[in-house]
């Protein structure tokens, strides 16, 4: 099944934004999933 998600998220706490941003990457892609746009300023993955 393909799914698009589009997430728009207000960081407050950096430190614990690139913390979750490891988990969730590792995650995604054991599941298959793959990153088309990614990062503060949204450039292609």
């Amino acid at each position: 099944m393909l799914a698009y998600v589009v997430v728009n998220v207000d960081v407050l706490d950096e430190e614990a934004g690139l913390a979750y941003t490891h988990v969730d990457q590792k995650s995604t892609h054991s599941h298959g999933g793959r990153y088309l746009v990614a990062g503060p300023t949204p450039k292609p993955a």
